[in-house]
């Protein structure tokens, strides 16, 4: 018996039902497979913001470092290309943009630096021809810079380049900070109004180290075994202040800086560490030109950048929000209290703009570097998951937000701490 075949209309619908569940499989498995791409982008995106988190973290600990015992100085530098700037502070500024935050930093290298025992050397600033005390010069003339140790390799290493933070030796001794809280009663490095004028708050630059050759130091100064003699200036910091530090040189003790307690070393030499006398001055190496860091964070069209010497690097995409505040330990206008007893987790007082601060953009920043204790950090992001509950934007739909949150301890040294 001949079997019955299918007729073209049966095998036409079956085709056509075949079509249809092929189509559903494929649909299907786009829709999977879209869903585990935004699944994993999503993820990556995350793990990119805790990478921002981090990155942020590194760059804070680094702006708190290095000048933090120097902080109630008031620390003059000119950076030709920061006109609005006079003072150096990590923290440099803070600005709402509509929501978003514009945040920069500034550093220097301190851990990456040799110099024997010490990783930032430490010299004693000798300005020939003066008779002290006498007032800084806006540009400051050549200096010679003495070691008490013999051919001192930090002294050898000093290079054209080179960062110096040359500053008054009253802030860094203990017993001069005794001297100047007697002075001035039981507010002094608690009320910032004692480094308005002229006086130890007034009395620190930034320069750079234009030319240097080897010289011997002053035989009056017995205690000084080698010496080299700097000429200052460079593109980075300008060695013209404007006659703006008002602090007066004094010209190194020769006979009362090398009491024996402070030489005596382990070889019975008497080549040890020196503790200069008050009101000397000295010169900190704080690195290479490339060494100096100014950061800045910035969201521009949905991308969060970090902005490092004019160098943009892209830390994420996505990004609808970037917040940031600042935790001081004072509340602007109540006495400016350098009293410790305000907790990092809970500071006295959040900022999101430097201007709610102070209307003065130069004591704003002052507020910031010298009494921020902590930094909150949000970031939202589009995650391309699609938020089926958002019936916006003609009903179709839009992806989720997320957000991210995370908050930094500052080690922001208010009092000088020890000694060279």
């Amino acid at each position: 018996m001949r079997s019955k075949a299918f007729t073209l209309i049966e095998i036409l619908i079956g085709m056509a039902l075949s079509l249809i569940v092929i189509a559903g499989v494929a649909a299907a498995f786009n829709v999977i497979n879209s869903g585990a791409r935004n699944a994993a982008r999503s993820s990556d995106l995350t793990n990119n913001i805790r990478g921002v988190f981090q990155i942020l973290q590194n760059d804070l600990y680094k702006a708190s470092q290095g000048v933090g015992d120097l902080n109630p100085l008031q620390i003059h530098f000119n950076n030709p290309t920061l006109t609005s700037e006079e003072l150096f502070f990590g923290i440099s500024s803070l600005d709402d943009d509509s929501g978003n935050s514009e945040f920069v930093i500034q550093y220097f290298d301190y851990d990456m630096l040799a110099g024997g025992d010490d990783t930032n050397p430490t010299f004693v600033v000798d300005w020939p021809g003066s008779t002290g005390p006498e007032l800084w010069p806006p540009a400051i003339p050549n200096l010679i810079l003495m070691s008490s140790l013999p051919n001192d390799p930090g002294l050898a290493n000093l290079q054209p380049g080179d960062i110096l933070l040359i500053y008054c030796v009253n802030a860094v001794y203990n017993v001069s900070v005794d001297q100047y809280i007697n002075s001035l009663g039981a507010t002094a490095f608690t009320d910032e109004s004692h480094f308005t004028d002229g006086g130890i708050g007034n009395g620190a630059m930034l320069v750079q180290v234009a030319d240097r050759e080897e010289t011997n130091p002053d035989p009056q100064f017995v205690c000084y075994e080698s010496a080299v003699r700097v000429a200052l200036g460079g593109p980075v910091f300008v060695n013209d202040f404007g006659g703006n530090v008002r602090t007066p040189y004094t010209e190194p003790d020769p006979f009362y800086s090398c009491p024996l307690n402070f030489l005596q070393s382990d070889d019975g030499s008497k080549k040890g560490r020196i503790r200069p006398a008050g009101d000397t001055w000295l010169a900190r190496k704080l690195g290479r030109q490339a060494a100096y860091h100014r950061v800045t964070y910035r969201l521009d069209a949905n991308t969060l950048i970090r902005e490092e010497n004019g160098v943009d690097m892209i830390l994420a995409s996505n990004v609808t929000a970037f917040d940031l505040e600042v935790g001081l330990d004072v509340v602007p206008g109540s006495g400016d209290r350098w009293d410790g007893s305000v907790s990092v987790a809970d500071p006295a007082s959040w900022f999101s703009d430097m201007d709610d601060i102070d209307p003065d953009r130069d004591s704003a920043r002052a507020y910031m570097g010298r009494h921020t204790v902590s930094v909150r950090a949000s970031v939202s992001f589009e995650s391309l998951m699609t938020d089926t509950s958002d019936t916006g934007a003609g009903g179709t739909g839009g992806t989720k937000i997320r957000s991210m949150a995370n908050q930094f301890r500052i080690k922001n040294q208010h009092l000088p701490i020890g000694n060279l």
